[in-house]
């Protein structure tokens, strides 16, 4: 089983219906503090041509994502095949903080809420089991029994349909609080705006302000040079990659975009050699050639289109 950090790793690589992203939809319920937004529209993924093939072996890896295997079992929760929309919250690096996560879906909260009530009556005769109820900030918090340390996942149960899971009890509280009207939503106005130019239509949607983005130092300096990034992928009978990244200004977009395309150039390069070597590579080369970067002003805007016919050559196996 694995942790909510890279649980939520993992949605984000299986990933690769709409409902409209306003923020006003989006982030009711984020922490104040969230920095960084992933929104992955399951209902749409699923539907996806290009997944149709391969759903079944999907839903078998998302089942052994289950960090709190018996408590889900208990309150009837299957996130994995009644979540529609999962929505990831990052208040900061997402190297050092685990996210906040909200499920919205085909869930009934009042059953949830019924079930975990009463399994966490017969606390006072064992102190094992999985759903335990406690209060956090002055709001009820149901804690799961995890299958790995960290021991405890805090659960909230907000709108009909929609759960909000995290290792920190104090973001539920504060989730719920949103939802009884005593706690104030105060999502950065910054983000609000990203949130807002999230396309509907995208299967996978960012949002994110810059700190988030140096992310395990995998970019380099390159956050150094960007205010925040918004955009996604969607998966139809291609995929379809689309980011708007924002720099301070026009000369430090320059850099930036110099940056990507240094790196690009790079990846082409390694890839040529990969292609003297075996002719199979080829198509690979081809997928790197289509990414590309423009500039105008302080924005960057970062493609790329793949077919279905390139993936096919891709990972077509060698006879």
């Amino acid at each position: 089983m694995l942790p909510l950090c890279r649980w939520s790793g993992c949605v984000v690589a299986l990933a690769l219906a709409a409902w409209p992203l306003r923020a006003a939809e989006v982030g009711p319920y984020l922490p104040n503090q969230t920095e960084a937004v992933l929104v992955v529209n399951v209902k749409q993924l699923v539907e996806a041509p290009l997944l149709k093939d391969h759903l079944e072996p999907i839903k078998q890896a998302l089942k052994q994502l289950d960090v709190a295997p018996q408590a889900f079992k208990q309150l009837g929760l299957e996130p994995w095949n009644d979540a529609e929309r999962i929505i990831v919250a990052w208040t900061g690096n997402p190297d050092g903080e685990s996210p906040c996560i909200l499920l919205q879906g085909n869930f009934d909260n009042a059953k949830i809420e019924a079930a975990a009530a009463r399994i966490a009556k017969e606390e006072a005769k064992d102190k094992n089991t999985p759903v335990q109820e406690r209060f956090t900030n002055g709001q009820r918090v149901w804690f799961l029994r995890c299958a790995e340390e960290p021991q405890w996942l805090a659960l909230g149960l907000l709108d009909q349909g929609t759960l909000f899971l995290s290792r920190h009890p104090g973001r539920v509280a504060e989730a719920v609080g949103k939802k009884e009207g005593k706690v104030k939503h105060e999502l950065r106005k910054d983000l609000q705006t990203l949130l807002g130019r999230l396309d509907a239509k995208q299967s996978i949607g960012v949002a994110s302000l810059s700190r988030p983005l140096n992310f395990a130092g995998l970019l380099g300096n390159l956050p150094g040079n960007l205010q925040n990034v918004a955009g996604g992928v969607t998966l139809g009978d291609d995929i379809r990659l689309e980011l708007a990244l924002s720099a301070r200004d026009t000369q430090t977009a320059k850099a930036a975009a110099g940056q990507l395309e240094d790196s690009l150039n790079q990846l082409k390069a390694l890839t040529a050699v990969l292609v003297t070597q075996k002719k199979q590579y080829a198509p690979l080369a081809d997928l790197i050639n289509g990414l590309k970067v423009t500039t105008q002003g302080n924005e960057l805007a970062f493609k790329a289109t793949i077919d279905r016919d390139l993936l096919e050559k891709v990972f077509k196996k060698e006879p």
